[in-house]
């Protein structure tokens, strides 16, 4: 297999990515020259240096892995997000409800690079939590740089909604070989929400790669041995504690306990690794008791029962919520309910509790989402039995994120919205699963098959 995924790819393969690329600059070029939101020139320079640095990172990684995916699929999923970036500046794509934290980003960043300007600080009141004011001091020093530019921040998006695609396809070639690569990057590249969130001005863009980086490192980490994964870990980690602290948090956990497991098995005999982990359980235990009530010096990260419930009733303010209404009176409360809020959280929305258009295209998408979920079991069945080499770091974390978003999760939408953190990884377990190559194989056949003549 390592000979067939490195091979060089043939000569006229970049032919495809480079008429594709063509035809998609003459299609979206003019519509940049008459756009009329801010920032203009900006925009454009920097959409096309990063479609130039998508065409070389394409045509060396397919050149490397011996296919022409990469070479015309990471330039085209970037041309489909700008894409749209440059249509939600003409149009109005989501009612104003979905579009309240962009429209927040904007003014934050405007109020920040006029503060810089005049040599005083940003005022600390326009930052309600630390990932806001990470994200608002980056659209800030993008406005600083290049002037007022909302389409460089949605391009900026996009590139990194781009890289995503670029993670996973690396991801799922680590699990179960570029078959089941090819497979997971395409079908992302064209996934609905995806490109929307990876469109617009918002920071769940930067969240989804850095959650990508950790992962990929982690499994190349734990399929290697090699520290230096561990060092490249460390940018996408950083990003998610700047980005959304709770997310970084489980990370963590997710390598703590993972990367523990993985040297114990290494270094401890079996009754070792007992003792090793009643100790573990046990530091565990007390830690959460000693954070019960303050986890950190900041007050909005005060980790209590009454804490998680105003998050999850502040999550729910504002919007139309099919989700369970709950308050936790106690961290057993906690325990008790997280599975069955869990489990909303992944399957909802249904089709029969609908508020808005919006959320019967979501629940339409969501049915996709679940024969995911579905196949994804079994692809993670099948690739725990053929020892797929840092599985269990990525169920491990994507569990994770599940449970901390069904415990806090109040609202359909910022539910679904945040559910897209985890989305990627069911689909690659999916094209993992076995259906797919049967029915590849079942065409395959058909096309091949040839009969008597009579």
């Amino acid at each position: 297999m390592t000979g067939r995924l490195t091979r060089r790819a043939p000569e006229g393969a970049p032919a495809p990515a480079l008429l594709l690329v063509n035809a998609g600059l003459g299609l979206l070029l003019p519509c940049l020259l008459m756009l009329p939101g801010r920032g203009m020139p900006a925009g454009l320079t920097l959409f096309l240096f990063l479609l130039s640095a998508l065409i070389f990172l394409g045509y060396r990684a397919g050149r490397d892995r011996g296919t022409p995916l990469l070479t015309w699929l990471l330039p085209a999923a970037f041309l489909l997000r700008s894409g749209l970036a440059v249509l939600s500046s003409f149009a109005v794509l989501m009612p104003a409800l979905y579009t309240l934290d962009a429209q927040s980003y904007d003014r934050m960043a405007g109020s920040v690079a006029e503060a810089w300007r005049a040599g005083a600080a940003p005022d600390p009141s326009l930052f309600p939590s630390l990932g806001v004011q990470a994200y608002g001091w980056l659209c800030g020093a993008v406005y600083y740089l290049v002037g007022d530019s909302p389409l460089s921040l949605k391009v900026l998006n996009s590139f990194a909604g781009t890289l995503l695609i670029y993670n996973v396809y690396r991801i799922a070639e680590s699990l179960d070989g570029g078959r089941t690569a090819g497979r997971a990057a395409l079908a992302l590249a064209l996934f609905p929400s995806l490109v929307f969130w990876s469109s617009q001005n918002f920071r769940e863009a930067l969240i989804f790669l850095g959650i990508s980086d950790v992962i990929y490192a982690g499994v190349r980490w734990y399929a290697t041995g090699r520290h230096r994964w561990l060092l490249r870990l460390l940018p996408g980690l950083a990003l998610l504690l700047l980005l959304r602290t709770g997310t970084g948090v489980v990370a963590l956990a997710a390598l703590g306990l993972v990367g523990a497991g993985h040297l114990a098995r290494r270094y401890l005999p079996a009754a070792g690794r007992v003792t090793a982990g009643v100790v573990l359980g046990v530091g565990l235990l007390t830690g959460l008791y000693l954070i019960k009530d303050r986890a950190f010096r900041m007050p909005s990260l005060e980790l209590s029962p009454a804490s998680v419930s105003n998050m999850r009733e502040r999550l729910a303010a504002h919007g139309a919520t099919n989700f369970p209404e709950t308050r936790f009176d106690s961290w057993w409360d906690v325990a008790w309910q997280a599975p069955y809020l869990t489990a909303h959280y992944l399957l909802a929305p249904y089709p029969w509790h609908l508020a808005n258009p919006v959320q019967a295209m979501a629940s339409l998408e969501n049915l996709l989402v679940i024969v995911c979920l579905i196949l994804g079991a079994a692809g993670a069945v099948r690739l725990r039995r053929a020892r797929a080499p840092g599985l269990g770091f990525l169920l491990c974390f994507v569990a994770g994120l599940a449970l901390f978003g069904g415990v806090i999760e109040g609202n359909v939408g910022t539910g679904y919205r945040h559910k897209m953190q985890i989305i990627p990884y069911f689909v690659v377990l999916a094209c993992a699963n076995r259906v797919f190559s049967f029915q590849f194989s079942v065409f395959s056949f058909r096309r091949r098959a040839t009969f008597p003549r009579v």
